[in-house]
């Protein structure tokens, strides 16, 4: 399988498109934060790293997921950016680079996190879903044990 690798900046592609698509669909399900919104854009096998300590694994998982910050979380807003994307084949891609979130929290306060970004989208049955979700803070050492 060969790989073809751009930034979404530099060269429009169909995956740069589908990526933005799904940033779209993701902010729309996010705005009032509709957690079965979000869960419906991923896979039925889904999995993620994010926010919360451990894995959410399936639908199930990513629906619990979205739900725990139920209470906490009013409105969020991602933009990707510096998104490289490696074409994996016709129907799956890698975006790796980082999400600015702007948060506003049910308190009423507004907060805000750069982080980095990993989506592996894939197309099943003619349409586009996140099949991997991974968001974590850039470290501010190296995690090696000293």
């Amino acid at each position: 399988m060969s790989t073809t690798e751009t930034t979404v900046k530099e060269t429009p592609s169909a995956a740069g498109e589908t990526l933005r698509s799904m940033e779209s669909a993701w902010n729309a399900a996010a705005l009032h934060w509709d957690v079965d919104g979000l869960t419906a854009l991923y896979s039925d096998d889904a999995t993620m790293f994010a926010g919360r300590p451990g894995m959410a694994t399936g639908t199930q998982g990513v629906h619990e997921y979205f739900a725990s910050y139920i209470g906490m979380l009013s409105s969020t807003q991602l933009e990707l950016v510096e998104q490289a994307i490696t074409e994996l084949g016709p129907d799956a891609f890698l975006a790796q680079g980082y999400g600015n979130f702007r948060f506003t929290l049910t308190s009423g306060k507004s907060s805000a996190a750069t982080l980095r970004a990993t989506w592996l989208l894939v197309r099943r049955s003619g349409r586009w879903m996140i099949a991997h979700h991974h968001f974590s803070a850039t470290p501010e050492v190296p995690p090696v044990p000293q």
